[in-house]
């Protein structure tokens, strides 16, 4: 598509191979603005959607281009990146930014497309240099920066940020504390949001007492606490005969174990690896879930918790996120302390067999999604940013 001269110009350094980044590109479909994106991570494929953008979807109005540096190079160079500091995909932001020469800079997630970005802005010297937004995703700051060369690092980031987006109050504040002194944008999802068509209807109690499975996010990682959830299943199996017990997203720890549960426990256990299901799917599976557990060291809001929120099912999420900014801990669900499988059983228990509860807190967890993570409003405020900034 054509683009008209008066299209704003924005460089968007992120994760080519993200959903995330596919559904925030997603919310400008109608709008007249020409994008070049460099990726920041060490994809092997760009994201279907993604490409799909770049190659003229019908319905998508914006133009994105992508250098094929940045679409077959960015492992290698995130790979020696690691030993060079950042200084590969700087010098190509930095060559972008004088070839492109954007209205605004945006830098989607911190500790690659941030560090990168504030590399390239140091090689850009004494030249005048776009706006730059950069937008914390997760546990960027709040994990981070208890790690002193991370911390330094941030710090240049914000001193050089004009402005800065979260979807979580306390990552704004965070912000601030480590010296950020731009615009603070309006806090949002990163995800872009949910149709109000696709949001589960309320429940009656016949409906909520038909929701005979458990979900649970199967990352296991540095931060994913998956085993965590398994070892609270595993204590409390007896009481979960009745059940499926269905983990999507799964890395190999996860898989051995889960298998591992299933044969000792003749628990029905359902294991999907990570990318083996659609968003669709795994949307479809917190629909006929009851409860949703997601645990982590160090979170953001947890997009796959809000999700489920919007598909109705009761979530067990781990408070080192900013889940409290979603749910009230008791009411319309839990949060608890990511190592706790005591406390997620009990709570489990509890969410299963009390029916009073569990309808009462997935109505309200309805109303929340409603309001909070329509995609329509936040699409228009999405667009709102750019808007802001570019004047």
């Amino acid at each position: 598509m054509v683009q008209s001269s008066s299209a704003k110009r924005i460089l968007v350094v992120g994760m080519a191979d993200s959903i995330h980044l596919a559904r925030w590109f997603k919310q400008y479909s109608d709008e007249n603005l020409e994008f070049v994106l460099v990726s920041s991570s060490p994809h092997r494929r760009v994201h279907p959607m993604i490409d799909e953008f770049i190659r003229g979807f019908e319905g998508f109005s914006p133009t994105i281009r992508m250098s094929w540096v940045s679409r077959y190079l960015s492992l290698p160079m995130w790979l020696a990146d690691k030993f060079l500091g950042d200084i590969l995909r700087g010098s190509l932001i930095a060559r972008h930014i004088r070839s492109f020469d954007p209205d605004l800079v945006h830098a989607l997630e911190l500790q690659n497309a941030g560090y990168a970005t504030a590399v390239a802005y140091r090689m850009l010297g004494s030249r005048s240099k776009p706006k730059l937004l950069v937008t914390n995703y997760g546990s960027e700051i709040v994990w981070f920066k208890q790690f002193p060369n991370h911390l330094k690092k941030l710090k240049e980031l914000m001193r050089i940020a004009d402005a800065f987006s979260a979807e979580c109050s306390r990552d704004v504040q965070l912000a601030k504390e480590i010296g950020f002194a731009g615009e603070v944008m309006t806090t949002i999802p990163v995800s872009g949001g949910i149709d109000k068509n696709q949001l589960a209807p309320k429940s009656d109690l016949t409906e909520l007492q038909s929701r005979n499975s458990i979900v649970i996010k199967g990352y296991q990682n540095v931060w994913g606490q998956a085993l965590v959830a398994l070892r609270a299943i595993e204590s409390v199996a007896p009481s979960l005969s009745s059940y499926t017990v269905e983990l999507f997203s799964c890395n190999r720890e996860t898989v051995v174990a889960a298998k591992k549960l299933k044969a000792e426990s003749g628990l029905d256990i359902r294991i999907y690896k990570k990318h083996q299901l659609t968003h669709a799917e795994v949307l479809g599976l917190m629909r006929r879930s009851r409860v949703y557990i997601g645990l982590s060291r160090s979170d953001g809001i947890s997009t796959s918790m809000i999700e489920a929120m919007s598909q109705g099912a009761i979530p067990i999420q781990s408070n080192t996120s900013c889940g409290n900014e979603w749910i009230r801990s008791g009411q319309d669900g839990y949060l608890v302390a990511h190592d706790d499988w005591q406390a997620v059983a009990s709570n489990l228990l509890h969410a299963l067999q009390d029916d009073e509860f569990a309808l009462e807190a997935q109505e309200k967890n309805l109303d929340t999604i409603s309001e909070k993570y329509d995609s329509a409003q936040l699409s228009k405020t999405a667009v709102g940013y750019y808007e802001k900034l570019l004047g």
